[in-house]
Order: structure tokens, then C-alpha cells, then sequence
């Protein structure tokens, strides 16, 4: 390195193999004006612009050529409008997006390989909703948060871009859940009711297995020990009501 005498006021100068890597000013200890990062190449790696400490204005990024990548706007430590990372590779990485305030916005992206896999959009009261891709870039998975980033709503779960399962909470409470065939008809549901959750399974033309064993003219059968506690007692009569052939 090399300091201003008073390590308050004046250049900095860093150097890798005698090659320089940084170099920017300081006005009473902070970092003011256009700081300048090289790669070890002694190529050109970014210009980004301080105001007392705190990134502010249009900062440039670099490739190892040294050919302008992107440009990306501070606004006195925060940021503003799109925002792109590249990898040392020139690949796109990230997409970001930011209102006049800094506040998230939009739809974000992020690659993998120049492949889409993770897709986030938020909105103005803070929750998002996330959309994740396999490499063929098929939906994985679609979840929802809250302003808190705890999941709420629906998330979606898919198998090669097919609808494979859901699952609906409130807080942190699931409520219900689906399975899919992959005719996209329900093959169970599983409902939360009171302390307890009531599941029930389909055929791929949407019956109930119970109902269509019922609807053939089948027996069905309970299997159980003595039963003496009344809901128990009831939670049957209503299940045999159901299905009269039990």
C-alpha cells in the first residue's frame, strides 16, 4: 500500500507484484471520488464513484479485456434502477432491480451457465414469490413469502415442468396438501382439520379410491381394536354413511 502521510487525506495506492490494483482518495478518512480497481492484468476491472464513504453515482464494471460489461447506479450507499453481475467469464449471473428508494423490485434473475435457475419478483409490501428451474430451465418449484421471508401461500413443486405437488400454509401452518398424477388429475389431498389431518386418495379419472371401490358394488372394511371413545365412534358413523359398503 501506499498512504497520504496522514492516512486522512489524499491517494491510496495498493500494489499486487508491483502491479497496482487500487487506487483511490480520501477526504478526512473516508473514501470520496472515482476509485479505480484493476485485475491483476493491470487491466481496467471497475471505476466506482464515493461520496464520503458511500457508493454514489454511475460506477462502470469491466470484462478482463478491459470492454466495458455494465453500469450500475448508487445513490449515496444504495442502490438504484438494474443492477448485473457478470462472472470472470462474461457470463451473466445476476439481474437485479432497484426502485429510487433501494428497495427490491421487479423480477430478479440469477444463472447458471447462462441458464435461468433461480427467479425472484417482489412486490411493493414486501413479499416475493420464488421460481426455481432445473438445467433443461423446467420449473421446479414455485414458492411464496412473506415480508418476514417466512413461506406462506402456495408452493408448487414439479417434475420436468409437470405439477407433481402443493402445499397451502398460513404462517407456519400447513393447512392442506395435493399430489399429482401426471395427467395433472389429483392423486391425494391432505386437509387439516382441527389437531388432525383428513387425507384422501383419487383414481387417475378424479374418484375417490374409496368411492370407486364403493361404486363397484366392493366391501370395505375397518380394521381395529375395542373402540370406546364416542368422537371415534362417530368419526366411523359418518364414514360408514360415506361409504356404505364398510
Amino acid at each position: 500500500y501506499h498512504y497520504p502521510n496522514d492516512l486522512k487525506n489524499g491517494k491510496v495506492k495498493r500494489f499486487y507484484q508491483n502491479k497496482l490494483i487500487e487506487e483511490y482518495n480520501l477526504v478526512a478518512g473516508e473514501l470520496h471520488g472515482i476509485a479505480i480497481i484493476n485485475y491483476r492484468t493491470d487491466k481496467i476491472y471497475a471505476k466506482i464513484p464515493y461520496t464520503f464513504g458511500l457508493k454514489n453515482g454511475i460506477a462502470e464494471y469491466y470484462d478482463r479485456n478491459g470492454e466495458l460489461l455494465t453500469k450500475c447506479e448508487f445513490k449515496f450507499g444504495k442502490k438504484i434502477g438494474k443492477h448485473e453481475k457478470y462472472s470472470l467469464d462474461n457470463e451473466l449471473e445476476n439481474v437485479e432491480y432497484y426502485d429510487e428508494n433501494g428497495n427490491k423490485t421487479g423480477t430478479w434473475i440469477k444463472y447458471n451457465y447462462d441458464k435461468k435457475y433461480i427467479e425472484t419478483t417482489y412486490n411493493t409490501d414486501g413479499s416475493y414469490k420464488t421460481t426455481t428451474y432445473d438445467n433443461n430451465e423446467n420449473i421446479k418449484s414455485i414458492s411464496n413469502y412473506n415480508a418476514n421471508n417466512s413461506n406462506t401461500g402456495v408452493t408448487q413443486n414439479f417434475n420436468n415442468g409437470i405439477l407433481e405437488s402443493e402445499i397451502y400454509k398460513v404462517g407456519h401452518t400447513t393447512k392442506w396438501s395435493k399430489m399429482y398424477y401426471e395427467n395433472g388429475k389429483v392423486f391425494s389431498t391432505e386437509t387439516k382439520k382441527g389437531e388432525n389431518f383428513e387425507r384422501e386418495f383419487f383414481d387417475k379419472e378424479g374418484k375417490t379410491k374409496l368411492a370407486a371401490i364403493a361404486g363397484n358394488g366392493g366391501n370395505i372394511r375397518i380394521v381395529s381394536s375395542s373402540i370406546l371413545s364416542p368422537s371415534t365412534k362417530k368419526v366411523i358413523a359418518d364414514f360408514t354413511a360415506k361409504y356404505p359398503t364398510t
